[in-house]
């Protein structure tokens, strides 16, 4: 893989991602190099020792024997011809062109030079590529098709013959197929699972990706020619021959199957790490699977945009590969353990991780990002995502009532947003804690995603004094999230199964009833919060860095830390919200649902907000909510489709399956589809 660069003088540069080195010749020191010059001055070469000129005054104010030690003047006729050279042959778009007295023109690197910096290419010899007219046309053609759905490509395809149909429609181009790329994704498109609003019609074209030559043009088409290299992303790859819209043509130098190497595992990588990454420069990289045909794309971006590059692989042949890359650290996951080397070499985590593995690989880079990481998920058939419906609400635990979720629905009325008969008073501190000797809490026993099974409840003896860094909270509202399963099931546990008893629930408020003796920035009576292990509980002891002091003790704070965070974490940094901006929330009225709609409205954008029944989308409405999709009274694909025909920017999706699907096709050019929960999509582990 390569890319160009123009350096000051108007040349083109050949760089070579593994080393970032500038391809240069072992030339002798009277050549030189000619490119396009607007001023029509002298042309100079890449080292400052070598020279050439025109016979000009500004020459000849220099002196003949300096200009005779350098190689002489260049005739008038040289130049021109060097010129004309550059201009029609389109072919060498960023190659060099040496103009010397001795051997007169010749493109640099030659194909036996260039072969030395070219990863895995050695023995290829490449010359010019020359447009022809001269295709013969087949009254018919093979092709692949999808005659029934079915994850067994074998299975679900055959090959056809079918005739040429000419002449081709006025906007249309006929392409002559020479390679086609091969990817996972033929697999779910021969199974049906890509298409939104049911099944495909069948039969269907299969492939996606080819690279060949253009045999024919439409009347209308006019910036294309017969014989032109060209490549597509569109059904029918899988082809002799292919007819498409002339807008899917995208014109190539030469018809390689590198080309379409680059097209979806090229632009997946792409896309990944500049859009859903937001790569800078000076960043630490992480890439799994790297060796594969997206990662080795990745690799070689994350350091082309000057990163530092870590890529895990399996076996010395991968790691060799990707050394040769320019990856700084390959983790062969067959000699070394991925987790040891991230933590001893990378203690303050990774900034962005290219993830296609998933289940343990997946909760091993969530361990290992930095703060404000970015965790791009490219491959996940792995992971198992459970039921998100009760994130955001909060339990009450009293000695009274037990354990009961509020607000009650007489209640809730009074906390939601826009409320004006709430009256709120301000609170006051108070050091009068009683602190019993002992206090319930909840444990997890067992592991299980049967919560009840995993947990009971047990009283545990209140250990004082307590440390000089810790503080002593009395809970009063816990909160209760889908993520208390995963961690009674000991999925978010990684490096094997967590120690048994533990505690349960990691988000409350209450009041601070102690604090150590070094504590200085907090005292008795203070509302606070915490997101640690063991709100499940009357009282808990924490260190005192992770105490939040708040205005009051509400349930609303409860709400506010993992519901609330969640929202705003999601939408400014993996989204990375402007203003102006349209906005899809999808089960908007749910727990973090109802804080990203009030955060993207804040941010002075257009929000759209789906929910199911007349009550949910009246309460979206106070909130703000610009347009509201009730998807039992609306079709939600047809609002969309009808009201919003550039798209969407950023969708906020925490449901999963068709709503998925339907909003992967309603995304704008760059929008960003952000996914919080997907719990219709079942991923298996």
């Amino acid at each position: 893989m390569k890319r160009r660069k123009r350096c000051k003088h108007g040349r083109h540069v050949t760089t070579d991602p593994r080393t970032s080195r500038s391809l240069r010749s072992d030339r002798p020191e009277n050549e030189s190099v000619a490119t396009t010059n607007p001023l029509g001055r002298s042309l100079r070469s890449d080292r400052s020792e070598i020279e050439s000129f025109i016979q000009t005054e500004l020459a000849g104010a220099i002196g003949d024997s300096f200009l005779h030690s350098l190689g002489g003047y260049m005739s008038m006729d040289m130049l021109i011809k060097g010129a004309f050279e550059l201009i029609t042959d389109e072919s060498k778009a960023g190659a060099c062109l040496w103009i010397t007295n001795r051997r007169g023109l010749e493109y640099w690197p030659t194909p036996m030079e260039q072969a030395k910096y070219l990863v895995g290419s050695t023995s290829t010899k490449r010359t010019s590529f020359k447009v022809t007219s001269n295709i013969k046309l087949p009254q018919s053609f093979e092709k692949i098709i999808v005659h029934t759905l079915s994850h067994n490509f074998r299975n679900a395809t055959r090959n056809v013959r079918t005739p040429l149909r000419l002449p081709i429609g006025p906007h249309q181009v006929l392409l002559k197929i020479i390679y086609a790329g091969v990817n996972a994704s033929d697999v779910n498109f021969s199974s049906g699972r890509y298409f939104s609003g049911g099944s495909p019609k069948l039969p269907f074209d299969a492939g996606f990706e080819g690279v060949g030559l253009i045999a024919a043009v439409g009347e209308s088409v006019k910036n294309l020619q017969v014989g032109t290299p060209a490549a597509v992303m569109t059904f029918g790859a899988y082809a002799e021959y292919m007819i498409v819209s002339s807008k899917h043509v995208l014109p190539v130098p030469r018809p390689d199957p590198e080309v379409v190497a680059m097209l979806t595992s090229g632009l997946t990588a792409l896309t990944a790490l500049e859009k859903a990454g937001q790569m800078k420069s000076g960043e630490t990289v992480l890439v799994t699977a790297a060796a594969g045909g997206t990662g080795q794309f990745a690799v070689q971006l994350a350091k082309l945009a000057g990163n530092k590059v870590i890529a895990t692989c399996g076996g010395s042949e991968k790691a060799k590969l990707l050394k040769e890359l320019g990856v700084d650290r390959v983790i062969d996951y067959k000699a070394e353990d991925i987790k040891t080397v991230l933590k001893k070499e990378f203690p303050k985590g990774v900034d962005i991780i290219y993830e296609s593995v998933g289940g343990r690989m997946f909760d091993l880079c969530l361990n290992a990002l930095a703060v404000y990481g970015r965790l791009i998920v490219i491959g996940m058939i792995s992971q198992l995502i459970t039921d998100e419906s009760k994130a955001g609400a909060c339990l009450w635990i009293t000695n009274r009532r037990g354990l009961e979720y509020w607000p009650t629905p007489m209640e809730q009325a009074k906390y939601l947003l826009g409320s004006t008969s709430t009256k709120r008073t301000s609170f006051k501190l108070t050091s009068n804690i009683k602190l019993p000797q002992s206090f319930e809490k909840i444990i997890v026993h067992a592991l299980s995603h049967n919560f009840r099974n995993a947990t009971r409840i047990v009283r545990a003896p209140l250990q004082l004094p307590i440390g000089p860094h810790q503080v002593l909270l009395k809970i009063i509202y816990a909160g209760v999230n889908a993520s208390d399963v995963n961690f009674s099931s000991g999925r978010y546990f990684s490096g094997g199964s967590p120690k048994l008893p533990f505690d349960a629930g990691f988000e409350g408020v209450g009041l601070i009833a102690a604090v150590g003796e070094s504590v200085k920035n907090l005292q008795v009576g203070t509302p606070a919060a915490v997101m640690t292990f063991g709100a499940y509980s009357e009282y808990m002891i924490v260190s005192s860095k992770h105490v939040l002091p708040v205005p009051r003790p509400d349930p609303e704070v409860v709400a506010m830390l993992t519901s609330g965070l969640t929202a705003l974490i999601a939408l400014e940094k993996a989204g990375q919200m402007k203003s102006g901006e349209t906005v899809l929330v999808t089960a908007a009225a749910g727990g973090t649902g109802q804080f990203a709609v009030q955060l993207a409205k804040l941010a002075g954008n257009k929000v759209i907000a789906t929910c199911g029944g007349s009550e949910k989308a009246k309460l979206l409405k106070e909130l703000g909510v610009d347009r509201v999709i009730d998807y039992k009274a609306e079709d939600i694909k047809t609002v969309l489709k009808k009201e919003f025909p550039k798209g969407v920017d950023i969708i906020y999706e925490s449901v999963g399956g068709r709503m998925f699907d339907l909003c992967l096709n309603a995304l704008a050019v760059y929008g960003r589809l952000i996914v919080i929960g997907m719990i219709s999509q079942v991923l298996f582990y």
